[in-house]
C-alpha cells in the first residue's frame, strides 16, 4: 500500500517542532556509549603534545629574556633555552595534529531534524588552552549519511518504509537531545607561529565525521571549508631580532598568498601540492660507493672498466630550504690496493624538492686524501625519499690534482692534473 509523502512530511514538521517525543531506550544510548569507549584506544589525541611544547616556546622565551638581564643566573643558559626554543618551533613546521570529540577538545552538538534539508545540522567547536572559538564550523548530516538508508520522501512511501524512516528521525533527534555520541570528529590541524609576540594561528587541515558505532566516515571538511583562527598567550614574549622579524612577516605573507591561491583556483594549487612544490631542508646522513673514468675511459666507455673506486660517508645540513653545506669522509681504493688512501672534505650546494619524494641538487666538493691527491668536483645528483630513508644518484666531474707525485718529481705538473668523471649512489637517512 502506498501513501503520499505529503502526510509523511507533515507528520515530520509537527513532532520534530515538538519537545516532547519518543525517547531512545537506555540499550540503544548505551550502544554509542559502548562503541564510544571501545574506540578511546584506538583515536590519537595529541592534546597534552600541543600543550607542552607550546609551553616549552614560551618558557624559553621568557628565560632568554630574563638572562639578558639576569647574565649571573646559572639555573639555566641561553644555548639550553636557544635550543629549547628552535626545537619547539621546528616541531609546529613540521607535524600536524590531531584531536576529536570523544576524548579531545573538539565539542560536536546536533540540532534537531530539519525537514527543509532532510537531515541535522551538526555544530562544531572547541575548548582549547583556555580558548573558545578558535574552531567552529557547521555542517549538515543527511538522513542517508547518517542512517545509510536513502528515502524519497517527496515521492510515495509504502507504510513500512514510512514508519521506519519516522521512526529513525525520532530515535535520532532523542539521542541528539541527551548528547549521546551517535557521531564524533575526527580535527586534524597545525600550529603555526605567527606575527606578533607570543601570536599563534590554529589551522585546521581536515575534520572528518564518523558514525561511532561503526566508526563509519560520514563526512569532510577539508581546508577550503574551514577557517583558521589565531590566538594570542599573557604576558607576551618576544626574543625575534628585527631580521627575524621581518623574515617572519615575509614567510606569512608568502603563505598567505599561498592560501588565496588555494582559494581562488583550488585545482591549480593542488597539482602544485601534489607535484610535490614545497622546500625542504637537505639535512642527510649516508654512505655511498662510486666509480671514476678518466676523460679518456670516458670517451672509450667499456662496461668492464667499472670497478669500485670509493666508499664514502655523506653529512649534509640545510641552511635554509635552499642550500646546504657538509663533510664527507671516505676510503679510496686507487685500483691496486698498494696506493689506497682516506680521505676528507667539504661539500656545499643548492636543493629544490619540485616532485613528491624526489630533491634534485648541485653540489661543489673540495676533499684532501692521506696521499696527498687533491680533488675538486662539480655534481648534480638527486635524492630520492620515502620518509626518512633516503637514496641518492650523482654525476660529478672534476679535477685530481697528485701533489705527492708532482713533488716527487715522477710526474709532471700537466701529467699530475687528471679530469675525471664521478657516478656514485647510496642510501641511508634524511630529516
Amino acid at each position: 500500500m502506498k501513501r503520499t509523502s505529503f502526510f509523511l512530511s507533515i507528520a515530520i514538521f509537527l513532532f520534530s517542532g515538538l519537545s516532547v517525543y519518543a525517547q531512545a531506550t537506555q540499550d540503544e544510548v548505551n550502544h554509542y556509549y559502548d562503541a564510544a569507549a571501545a574506540l578511546q584506544s584506538k583515536l590519537k589525541i595529541d592534546d597534552a603534545e600541543v600543550t607542552q611544547v607550546l609551553q616549552q616556546i614560551e618558557s624559553a622565551k621568557e628565560n632568554i629574556l630574563w638572562l639578558n638581564k639576569h647574565p649571573e643566573d646559572t639555573s639555566t643558559t641561553l644555548t639550553a633555552e636557544n635550543f629549547a626554543l628552535t626545537q619547539g618551533y621546528k616541531k609546529f613546521e613540521a607535524n600536524t595534529y590531531t584531536s576529536n570529540s570523544l576524548y579531545g577538545f573538539v565539542i560536536l552538538y546536533a540540532e534537531s531534524y530539519n525537514l527543509m534539508t532532510n537531515g541535522w545540522k551538526v555544530h562544531l567547536s572547541s575548548e582549547f588552552l583556555g580558548f573558545s572559538g578558535l574552531f567552529e564550523e557547521s555542517i549538515d548530516i543527511s538522513y542517508a549519511e547518517l542512517t545509510g538508508r536513502t528515502y524519497n520522501v517527496y515521492g510515495d512511501l509504502s507504510r513500512k518504509d514510512e514508519t521506519e524512516y519516522l521512526s529513525n528521525v525520532q530515535l535520532y533527534d532523542s539521542l541528539f537531545e541527551q548528547d549521546v555520541p551517535v557521531l564524533y570528529a575526527k580535527l586534524t590541524y597545525k600550529i603555526q607561529t605567527w606575527k606578533r609576540a607570543s601570536e599563534y594561528r590554529f589551522l585546521p587541515v581536515k575534520c572528518e565525521i564518523y558514525r561511532t558505532d561503526k566508526n563509519k566516515l560520514v563526512k569532510t571538511l577539508n581546508m577550503l571549508d574551514m577557517l583558521p583562527q589565531t590566538f594570542t598567550f599573557y604576558p607576551q614574549y618576544d626574543v625575534r631580532t628585527a631580521q627575524e622579524l621581518y623574515d617572519d612577516y615575509v614567510r606569512i605573507d608568502e603563505l598567505l598568498a599561498s592560501e588565496e591561491e588555494m582559494k581562488t583556483n583550488p585545482k591549480v594549487y593542488q597539482e602544485k601540492i601534489s607535484k610535490g612544490f614545497k622546500p625542504h631542508k637537505r639535512n642527510t646522513a649516508y654512505l655511498t660507493t662510486d666509480t671514476v673514468f678518466t676523460s679518456q675511459d670516458f670517451a672509450a666507455f667499456d662496461i668492464k672498466n667499472i670497478k669500485l673506486n670509493a666508499v664514502d660517508f655523506n653529512v649534509t645540513l640545510g641552511i635554509n630550504d635552499y642550500f646546504y653545506a657538509g663533510a664527507i669522509f671516505g676510503y679510496c681504493y686507487n685500483g691496486n690496493g698498494k696506493n689506497d688512501s682516506y680521505g676528507g672534505g667539504l661539500v656545499g650546494g643548492a636543493n629544490y624538492t619540485f616532485v613528491n619524494h624526489i630533491r634534485p641538487f648541485a653540489e661543489l666538493t673540495l676533499a684532501l686524501h692521506t696521499n696527498m691527491d687533491f680533488n675538486i668536483g662539480f655534481g648534480i645528483g638527486s635524492d630520492f625519499t620515502v620518509g626518512k630513508i633516503l637514496a641518492v644518484i650523482d654525476y660529478s666531474f672534476g679535477w685530481k690534482f697528485e701533489f705527492a707525485r708532482l713533488a716527487n718529481k715522477t710526474a709532471t705538473a700537466k701529467e699530475a692534473i687528471r679530469a675525471e668523471h664521478k657516478f656514485s649512489a647510496g642510501v641511508g637517512f634524511t630529516w
